[in-house]
């Protein structure tokens, strides 16, 4: 190193500090008044060090100082070759590719990257093959400057097959790899494998074609083979030239040796393969509903309606099915019958319409693939004209949650007496129902109180009442309850409840039947609980998209409840209906036909109550005359109010007096 040549120490970038190269080319000493390079003590960054030149660039040494300590120490520093005569000196590094594969006729690509690590220059960078220069350039670098050099389509068709040795060189230093060069060598592809997807019948026949190309540089004989779900199946060989392609199929497969599932079918060469995917399906039994009689028909209360309906097997195997008759979803009959393909039967049920009431019913026969199904009309055997004259009021707005009440007035416009049952239906669903008697020309305001709103949503629907011969409706507004945060937050609203409450003998099983409307506004999926007594005895997941309404149903067992009182109820995350399940040890006795007991023979009216299902009951009231039954030896009321006082069991003692008032002849 030259007198006077500069040495700096380097932290982070900052110069720390400076010394000079004396005559002797030493510069610095260990004695305690020997000049140094002084690092700040709480510096513990890398410590570099370099040659500053006159122009203001600098030489980095070789070494640095990575764990600097307090005190001094000692380094013999180095420098590039070319640092001190001012030549440059060119260092190769990052190869790449360092090692590489060809086939023979390929071109390949090589760079690296030179930088100069002493002084200005220029130089020739080259690239050599198994010591033979193969291209060359010139590269001029600053001090400390570097250059990525690249050599591009290099030929390799003049090369030895094998292991040949590739580098790039400067005058001061060089990189090698390896390049190996095969022979030419053929490629088979696969490609336009059909069927990419496919579903097919257990005993089907499937047939896998595809193309297979030779994209290599020489001709080439390969085995093709078929998998499924990675399982061989088929298999040929196959010869190409290169560049030839040529179309091949296996087929006459049977999907009977996989059975029912999903497979991914994969062509396969030693190069390359494509994949499909086939389906294979159980073949199934199909019951269709045709044929249904009557679609639409009216009948009288009280007459038996015959359902007829044809069965067919549409399927393709054998199958036995329950067929089920439904009335208003309500299943009413039920009858296992058994098809072979392509048979079909008829299936006979009848409706007894006592039991459903006046209106109009749905009548459905349905298996589990199909269904059909029909209007059935129960009408009054009178020859009655019952007229709704008003509906009070026309018109009505409710908030969402409360109750209202609407009244109706009715009018027999018949030559005879009869009785009807006088509707209130909303969006012509029947809410409520009466049983109403009227002689001809007789009028009556009919009254439905406490109409829920609860199960519907905030919007404009039709409602009104209805007879078998007239109706009035009108328009009724419910509107969303502001102060209602359940109302406001809700998802899944349980809107109903059936039975709202049952009484049953230990051991009957009770179906609870709800229906969940989504009131929020997006799609929601929840589980759905049935508890008895807040504790949950079953549930079922169900998806409803914004506004849709499904029905749940669960089963209550009661074989292991005690006899006793039971709170039952379907909740949903945001809401919840309850009702009461009461189990006896056994059903109560009858009395003898003819035969009165106590209550009935106090009581002073009789009480019929008629129910259909999700409408409240109808009750309809007859007043006995005379005294009560009372007028013999002892009043009724003085006889009451005696057995009540004294504490005596009231019917057994009232049968008594009863008995001796016949008796004396009173």
């Amino acid at each position: 190193m030259s007198t006077g040549t500069t040495i700096i120490a380097v932290v982070n970038g900052d110069v720390q500090d400076s010394i000079d190269v004396g005559p002797d080319g030493q510069y610095g000493g260990s004695g305690p008044t020997d000049e140094k390079l002084r690092v700040d003590s709480s510096i513990d960054s890398t410590v570099h060090f370099y040659v500053k030149k006159d122009d203001g660039t600098r030489i980095e040494a070789n070494e640095v100082d990575e764990n600097p300590t307090s005190g001094t120490e000692q380094l013999n520093l180095t420098f590039p070759d070319g640092t001190a005569s001012g030549d440059s000196n060119f260092e190769v590094s990052n190869l790449k590719p360092t090692e590489m594969m060809v086939t023979s006729g390929d071109t390949v690509n090589v760079s690296a990257t030179i930088t100069n690590r002493a002084n200005a220059g220029t130089q020739t960078v080259g690239l050599q093959i198994d010591d033979a220069e193969v291209r060359t350039q010139e590269v001029t670098l600053d001090t400390d400057e570097r250059t990525r050099v690249e050599f591009t389509d290099v030929e390799t068709e003049d090369l030895d097959t094998g292991d040949n040795t590739h580098g790039v060189y400067t005058d001061d230093d060089s990189q090698t790899g390896t390049l190996t060069v095969e022979k030419s060598r053929p490629n088979f592809t696969v490609s336009d494998i059909d069927p990419v997807e496919a579903t097919l019948k257990t005993g089907d026949k499937v047939a896998v074609s595809t193309t297979i190309t030779n994209d290599g540089d020489a001709e080439g004989t390969q085995t093709v083979a078929l998998l499924f779900d990675g399982n061989p199946v088929d298999n040929t060989d196959v010869t190409l030239a290169a560049g030839e392609s040529t179309s091949l199929t296996f087929d006459e497969l049977n999907s009977s040796q996989f059975g029912p599932g999903t497979y991914t079918h994969t062509v396969t060469t030693e190069n390359d393969s494509q994949s499909g995917t086939v389906t294979i399906e159980s073949r199934q039994p199909n019951f269709s509903v045709s044929e249904l009689s009557p679609v639409e028909t009216t009948v009288t209360e009280g007459t038996t309606v015959d359902v007829s309906a044809t069965i067919t097997n549409v399927g393709e195997t054998t199958g036995t099915q329950d067929i089920e008759l439904a009335v208003d979803e309500t299943i009413d009959r039920t009858e296992s019958i058994t098809l072979d393909a392509d048979d079909e039967t008829t299936v006979d049920f009848s409706i007894d319409t006592a039991a459903l009431g006046l209106g109009s019913y749905t009548h459905t026969v349905s298996t589990a693939n199909d269904s059909q199904s029909g209007t059935l009309v129960v009408e009054s055997d009178s020859p009655a004209e019952f007229r709704v004259t008003d509906l009070t009021p026309t018109d009505r707005t409710v908030t969402a949650g409360n109750t209202y009440d609407i009244a109706a007035t009715v009018r027999n416009d018949g030559d005879q007496e009869a009785t009807q049952q006088v509707q209130y239906r909303i969006d012509g669903d029947t809410v409520d129902r009466q049983a109403v008697t009227l002689a001809s020309g007789g009028q009556t305001t009919v009254e439905f109180t406490d109409i829920e709103t609860e199960s519907r949503g905030a919007g404009t629907y039709t409602h009104g009442a209805y007879t078998n011969n007239d109706s009035q409706s009108g328009t009724l507004t419910v509107e969303r309850n502001g102060s209602d945060e359940r109302d406001q937050d809700a998802t899944l609203i349980v809107t109903e409840l059936d039975p709202s409450g049952t009484t049953v003998t230990r051991g009957t099983a009770v179906d609870v039947t709800a229906s969940i409307r989504n009131d929020g506004q997006a799609d929601e999926t929840q589980s759905v609980q049935f508890r008895l007594d807040d504790e949950p005895i079953d549930s079922e997941s169900i998806t409803l998209g914004q506004g849709e309404t499904t029905a749940v149903t669960f089963t209550a067992e009661t074989a292991s409840l005690a006899p006793g009182t039971y709170v039952y109820g379907v909740h949903t995350a945001n809401d919840e209906q309850v009702g009461t399940l009461t189990v006896e040890d056994k059903a109560e006795q009858t009395p003898p036909e003819g035969t009165a007991t106590p209550s009935q023979a106090d009581e002073t009216a009789t009480t019929s109550t008629q129910r259909s299902s999700g409408t409240p009951a109808e009750t309809t009231t007859t007043e006995d005359s005379g005294d009560g039954g009372g007028g013999g030896l002892i009043p009724d009321g003085l006889l009451r109010a005696l057995l009540l006082y004294i504490g005596v069991p009231l019917a057994v003692i009232y049968g008594v007096l009863k008995a001796m008032a016949i008796y004396l002849g009173y």
